[in-house]
C-alpha cells in the first residue's frame, strides 16, 4: 500500500453528483482530500466539519486565484465539475474547455503531481454535438495545459448509486474492480 497520508487531493467539484463519491473514494483509499466547489457548506453538509484529513473550501473554476488557492500544497488533482444544461454564462464552452484548461495549467504552476480530468463518454472535438464537442476540446485543453506530467482522462459513461439500497443496478454496468480502482491507480503510482 502506498502511504498517502501527506499527499492531499483536491477534488473540484467534490460536493456534486460524482464529486462526491471519488472524494468518498480517495478518504477510504486513505488520501486527505481537499473538495473545492461553489459550495462548500455542501461539502460540510456531506463529508462533516473540517478536520485535518478532509476539508471543503470554496473555488470558482472562472477564477484563476481562486483555482491555484484550492490547489495550494496538493499532490493531486481530479476535476470533476461538470455542465449538463448552459444558462447564463456557464456554457460548454466555459465550463469544459476555458475551466478545464484553467485547473490544468493552474495545476501545473502549482507543482501537482498528479491531475485526473473528468471528461464524457464519447467526447470528440469534432462532433456535431456541442456538447460533446466541447467535452473533447476540453480534453484537448487540458492535454495542452498540462505538458508532459502524468495525466489520465476517465470517461465515466454511467454512474450509479449503490449507497440508497445495495441492490445491483438496472443497468449493465460492470461491476470489475477495476471500474471501480480506475480513479486510484492514476494517483497511487
Amino acid at each position: 500500500m502506498v502511504a498517502t497520508h501527506d499527499r492531499t487531493v483536491t477534488v473540484f467539484g467534490g460536493a456534486g453528483f460524482l464529486g462526491r463519491r471519488i472524494v468518498r473514494h480517495l478518504r477510504s483509499h486513505g488520501f486527505p482530500v481537499r473538495t473545492a466547489s461553489r459550495h462548500p457548506d455542501r461539502g460540510h453538509r456531506l463529508f462533516g466539519p473540517d478536520f485535518p484529513q478532509l476539508q471543503s473550501v470554496g473555488a470558482n473554476i472562472h477564477d484563476e486565484r481562486s483555482v491555484a488557492d484550492a490547489l495550494a500544497g496538493a499532490y493531486g488533482v481530479v476535476n470533476a465539475v461538470s455542465l449538463y444544461v448552459e444558462h447564463g454564462e456557464e456554457t460548454f464552452h466555459s465550463v469544459h474547455v476555458e475551466a478545464a484548461q484553467r485547473v490544468a495549467a493552474q495545476a501545473l504552476r502549482a507543482g501537482v503531481d498528479r491531475l485526473v480530468h473528468i471528461s464524457g463518454i464519447g467526447a470528440d472535438a469534432a462532433s456535431q454535438s456541442r456538447y460533446i464537442r466541447k467535452r473533447g476540446k476540453g480534453e484537448l485543453a487540458v492535454r495542452a495545459a498540462f505538458g508532459d506530467a502524468l495525466f489520465a482522462v476517465s470517461r465515466s459513461a454511467i454512474v450509479a448509486d449503490f449507497s440508497i439500497d445495495n441492490s445491483p443496478p438496472t443497468s449493465s454496468m460492470p461491476r470489475s474492480p477495476k471500474v471501480r480502482s480506475s480513479l486510484i491507480s492514476p494517483l497511487s503510482t
